[in-house]
C-alpha cells in the first residue's frame, strides 16, 4: 500500500528520539554553469538533460565539452536506460546538481529534510501536499517489463502500528519457476521491513483465488462481468469490466470531503451458487492530502502528538479513527428487500500507488443481482468489478526469498562505505530514500496452477518537509481531532484547488535511484 491518515499524527514518533540531537543536513549546489562545480569531485553529480533524461554519476570529470563519469542514466519516466561509464555532451545538459552532507542541530525536535532531488524539490515546493510517499513499493515483471504492482504495510506509520500487508499479484509473470521482486524506497521516509515473502495458493486449472479484507483466501471458478454499471454521470461499464489500468474515478465535493456517492451494478448470476463481488481498487489522493495537511498544521507540535499517540493516548487514536471512518472505504450494499439496502462488507486498502484486488462474499445469488457501492466522492479509483462464483476456502503456502541483493544506494548514506546498513539478526532491513533491494523466489512446479500474493510486514516513519512548517496552525490541528466532521468541510476547498494536478505531481516527485 497507500497513504493512510488512520493514525494521522503518529508518523513522526522517531523524531522524539532526535530531540536536541545532531541530524544530517544536505546542502545543495545547483546551477547551469559547470565551472561552479570544479573540475572533478568524488561526490555524486546529477545532470538534468534538456530532453528530460537524468544522469547520476560519481568520480566524474567535466570540461567545456563533455561530462564523464561512472553511473546511471534514466529516461523521462525515470526508467534506467544506461549503466556504467557515461559520456554526456555539456550542451545537452540543462541543470547540474551536487550536494554535501553535514550535521546540524535542530532544537525543535523535527528532522527537516533539505531535499537533494531537484525535480522532487520543485514539485514539493509548489504542491507540498502532493509529494510522493507510501512505504515500500514493489516492482514485478508482467511478462514484458517490470511494473509497479504493490505497496507494503501502508497503514503501519509507527512502531506500535507495525503490521502485515497482503497484496494480490494477478499480473505477475514468473520466468519459469523464478519470480523476481524489486523493493524500492522512493519517498522521503524511513522503512523498517521485517520480511518480504510470497504466498502461493494452489487452485484447479482455470480457476482464480481472491482474498477477503481479513485475508481469507477463496477459490472461484466463474467470473461474471456486470451487465450494467452506473454512477450519477451515466454508464461506467467500459472502465470497470477488465483489470486493465483504465479506472473509474470522480472528483470530490467542493464543500465536504466526506460527501458520499453511489455506484449501481447489475449482474446476471446463472444459478443459486454462492457468489462474491470482486473489486480491483486503489485510493485516490484525499487521504494523502489530509495526512500531509495535518502534519503541516501540527508542525513543531508534531513530535509531541506522535509521542503521546505512541504511548497510548486514547483521545488521539479515537479521534484519528473517527476521521478515517467519516471518509471510509468502499462499502458493498445489497437490496435485501425492495428499497432496503444492507451492508455486506467494506474494502479499505490503504494507499494511492498500486491497485489491489479483494472479494466481498454475499449471502445468496439473489443478492448478487443488484449491488450498490457507497464511498466518499473522489476518494477511490476503481479498475475492475466482477461477480465470482465461490467454491471453497483455500490456504496459502509461504515462500521465503531464495536471495536478496542490494541493487541501489540511498541518497543519505550511512557511515559505512557501501551506503547499506547490514540487516539485523532477525533479517530486518532499515531503508532510506534511494534504497533498492531485489528478491528472488523459487515457485513450486507448475507455477501457473498457483495464485500469487505478496506478504510484507513492517512500519515506516514519515520525514517532515520544510514546506509544511510554514502552515503551522494549532487551531486547525485541534479541529482535525476534536471536530473531524467540520475539518473535512474546512479542508475541502484546499484540496479542490490542487485536485486537478495532484496525481501528476505525486508521481513526478518520486525519488530517483542510483546504482552501486
Amino acid at each position: 500500500m497507500s497513504r493512510s491518515y488512520r493514525w494521522l499524527p503518529l508518523t513522526l514518533a522517531s523524531l522524539c528520539m532526535l530531540l536536541s540531537c545532531d541530524v544530517p543536513r544536505v546542502t545543495r549546489l545547483q546551477g547551469s554553469n559547470p565551472s561552479q562545480l570544479g573540475a572533478q569531485s568524488d561526490r555524486y553529480l546529477k545532470a538534468y538533460l534538456q530532453n528530460g533524461d537524468l544522469c547520476i554519476v560519481r568520480s566524474w570529470t567535466i570540461d567545456s565539452v563533455t561530462l564523464r563519469g561512472n553511473g546511471v542514466r534514466f529516461d523521462l519516466n525515470r526508467d534506467t536506460i544506461e549503466r556504467g561509464e557515461l559520456t554526456v555532451p555539456t550542451r545537452s545538459i540543462a541543470l547540474y546538481e551536487t550536494n554535501t552532507l553535514e550535521k546540524t542541530s535542530i532544537g525543535t525536535g523535527l528532522t527537516v529534510l533539505y531535499i537533494v532531488d531537484a525535480i522532487a524539490a520543485a514539485i514539493c515546493w509548489t504542491t507540498p501536499k502532493a509529494c510522493f510517499g507510501s512505504c515500500p513499493t514493489f516492482y514485478i515483471s508482467d511478462g514484458t517489463e517490470d511494473r509497479l504492482m504493490a505497496e507494503g504495510f501502508s497503514a503501519s506509520i509507527l512502531p506500535s502500528r507495525e503490521g502485515e500487508d497482503v497484496d494480490a499479484l494477478p499480473n505477475a509473470q514468473p520466468r519459469g519457476r523464478t519470480l523476481t521482486v524489486t523493493m524500492r524506497n522512493e519517498a522521503l521516509e524511513t522503512h523498517v521491513v521485517r520480511y518480504v515473502n510470497l504466498l502461493a495458493v494452489a487452485h484447479e486449472r482455470g480457476n482464480r483465488v481472491f482474498k477477503t479484507e481479513n485475508n481469507t483466501f477463496i477459490e472461484a471458478n466463474t467470473l461474471i462481468p456486470p451487465t450494467n454499471a452506473r454512477d450519477e454521470g451515466g454508464s461506467i461499464l467500459e472502465a470497470v469490466r477488465e483489470l486493465d489500468g483504465v479506472e473509474r474515478k470522480s472528483v470530490t465535493d467542493s464543500n465536504d470531503l466526506a460527501a458520499k456517492e453511489y455506484l449501481d451494478l447489475t449482474f446476471e448470476p446463472n444459478d443459486t451458487s454462492s457468489y462474491g463481488i470482486v473489486l480491483g481498487t486503489r485510493q485516490a489522493f484525499v487521504s494523502t492530502y489530509l495526512f500531509y495537511q495535518t502534519l503541516g498544521y501540527l508542525a513543531r507540535n508534531a513530535a509531541e502528538f506522535a509521542a503521546r499517540a505512541e504511548l497510548g493516548d486514547s483521545m488521539i487514536r479515537n479521534r484519528s479513527q473517527e476521521l478515517r471512518d467519516l471518509t471510509g472505504g468502499i462499502e458493498v450494499l445489497v437490496e435485501a428487500h425492495p428499497g432496503v439496502w444492507e451492508s455486506r462488507g467494506e474494502v479499505y486498502e490503504m494507499g494511492p500507488i498500486a491497485t489491489d484486488v479483494h472479494i466481498v462474499p454475499l449471502a445468496s445469488a439473489r443478492e448478487a443481482k443488484h449491488i450498490r457501492l457507497r464511498m466518499a466522492k473522489g476518494s477511490w479509483r476503481i479498475d475492475w468489478l466482477a461477480l465470482a462464483k465461490m467454491q471453497r476456502t483455500v490456504h496459502p503456502t509461504t515462500i521465503l526469498p531464495s536471495s536478496r541483493e542490494h541493487t541501489a544506494i540511498r541518497l543519505f548514506p550511512t557511515p559505512d562505505s557501501s551506503g547499506e546498513g547490514p540487516p539485523r539478526s532477525d533479517g530486518t532491513l532499515i531503508t532510506q530514500p534511494g534504497d533498492e533491494y531485489r528478491y528472488s523466489f523459487t515457485l513450486p512446479d507448475q507455477p501457473e496452477r498457483y495464485e500469487l500474493f505478496l506478504d510484507t510486514r513492517g512500519y515506516y516513519l514519515e520525514w517532515m518537509r520544510p514546506e509544511w512548517l510554514k502552515e503551522e496552525n494549532p487551531l486547525r490541528a485541534l479541529q482535525m481531532f476534536l471536530d473531524p466532521k467540520r475539518a473535512l468541510k474546512t479542508n475541502a476547498r484546499g484540496f479542490k484547488a490542487i485536485e486537478a494536478v495532484m496525481e501528476e505531481s505525486f508521481w513526478s516527485s518520486k525519488i530517483s535511484h542510483s546504482v552501486q
